[in-house]
């Protein structure tokens, strides 16, 4: 298993609940998406492997525009998973990363990490990144938690605190799904949970259909956007973060605009 067992897919749509549009509003120069896009071709994941999953043709067009690859899909879908499971056939990768469109701080380190736990341990159908909680994320309905085992499994998620002495026992669930691919070739078929439909959160299905999610513990979380005041906390970090600055340095030297 290399690299090239590894595709990543970027599912993206423009009704977001939260924050309309927000995956092409524009942080400096770029739409977010881009931001997402360029920061996985930093990864050792050849750009061939690397598409943005969309059903809308503004995205398809931008993402074209900048020589990104699109796969188009239906309109709708009940989130990420399922719209990239439309488009696995198209895929000739035996592993999936899903990124999401509204994580632009993504570091292209933390997909190599992925790639090198995959092939530590590649018995699972199902991973999950995860990383440590700060106070203020821990009380976030949006941000997602979840219960890690001495497997380092993922056993339960939620998004409102449990009532569990330590703190230290949650994690953040991180905008980074990984299938083997035959498993998303069954997803449609895979029966929506009760608690799926009751807390949106699409890790839920797999639990309750019995499939074990293996973490990915990343050192570090990133700010997602859900919300436009996300996007000053964005640029706060490119502003402020060495690391994160040096990406975003090297990303705008992708100037690939037809």
């Amino acid at each position: 298993m290399t690299q090239n067992s590894f595709s990543i897919v970027i599912p993206a749509r423009l009704n977001s609940i939260r924050f309309k549009n927000k995956i092409l509003h524009k942080i400096y120069n770029l739409p977010m998406i881009e931001h997402v896009r360029r920061r996985a071709e930093l990864s050792l994941i050849p750009k061939k492997k690397i598409f943005v999953a969309t059903n809308n043709q503004k995205i398809a067009n931008i993402v074209k525009n900048f020589r990104g690859n699109v796969l188009k899909t239906k309109l709708r879908h009940d989130n990420g998973t399922s719209r990239v499971s439309e488009i696995i056939n198209f895929l000739s990768s035996s592993y999936i990363i899903i990124l999401q469109g509204d994580e632009p701080l993504i570091r292209p380190n933390d997909i190599n990490k992925i790639i090198k736990e995959i092939i530590k341990f590649p018995n699972y159908e199902v991973y999950n990144t995860t990383s440590n909680l700060t106070n203020e994320e821990y009380n976030d309905k949006s941000i997602v938690k979840c219960i890690l085992n001495s497997k380092n499994e993922i056993i339960d998620c939620f998004r409102l605190s449990k009532n569990i002495k330590k703190k230290s026992k949650y994690k953040k669930i991180m905008g980074i799904l990984i299938f083997k691919k035959k498993i998303l070739k069954k997803y449609a078929n895979l029966k929506k949970s009760y608690n799926e439909k009751k807390l949106s959160i699409e890790q839920l299905r797999f639990l309750d259909n019995n499939y074990k999610i293996k973490a990915i513990q990343l050192s570090k979380s990133t700010q997602s956007v859900n919300y436009f005041s996300d996007v000053k906390k964005v640029i706060k970090v490119l502003n402020n973060d060495t690391v994160q600055n040096k990406i975003y340095n090297r990303i705008n030297t992708l100037n690939d605009y037809i």
